[in-house]
């Protein structure tokens, strides 16, 4: 799994209440070896629509047995466990090495949630970090490839990945 810098994204979310991560321009689209997230909106204001995920996806990289996992980070009894399962497989990759998973309304889970880009098939109701210390562990036969997590700041609350602090956007 690649680990990346851990920062704090400002962007709006006033008015859609949404969290994004800044994505990288179309020009740099296939500058990762791997597919990465690039960029996601969930947690809209109200019902949530218009959720999505987009990932980069190198150029001729097999999308066969991608999956977007959304992994629960409040402090409950579900705490490290997939809460969603995104198959990317049947999804197809634009010009500019971008693959869009939207969801369905309310398909991606409010407050704390992680975001893990699978090569390979992670159920819903899998642990991922069973003892909860912060590290995720992949199922037998899965590689985590990527990793954004969303803190909302409530007490108890875990982020993997990249972990975006929710409380700093504009407008939380």
């Amino acid at each position: 799994m690649r680990t990346r810098t851990k920062f704090t994204a400002p962007c709006a979310v006033a008015a859609v209440s949404a969290v994004s991560l800044v994505g990288v321009p179309a020009a740099h689209a296939n500058i990762a070896d791997e597919p990465i997230i690039n960029e996601f909106v969930t947690d809209t204001q109200g019902v949530d629509m218009l959720e999505y995920v987009e990932v980069l996806v190198p150029e001729n990289y097999d999308t066969s047995d991608l999956h977007i996992v959304g992994i629960e980070g409040d402090n409950n009894s579900n705490q490290g466990t997939a809460v969603h399962a995104y198959s990317l497989g049947d999804l197809a990759v634009d010009e500019d090495g971008r693959l869009l998973l939207t969801t369905d309304v309310n398909g991606l889970q409010n407050a704390a949630l992680t975001l893990a880009l699978t090569n390979g098939e992670v159920s819903t109701g899998t642990a991922l970090d069973e003892n909860l210390d912060g590290e995720l562990e992949a199922p037998e036969g899965v590689e985590i490839l990527d990793v954004v997590g969303i803190n909302d700041g409530r007490s108890g609350a875990m982020a993997w990945g990249t972990e975006l602090s929710a409380n700093q956007f504009d407008g939380y």
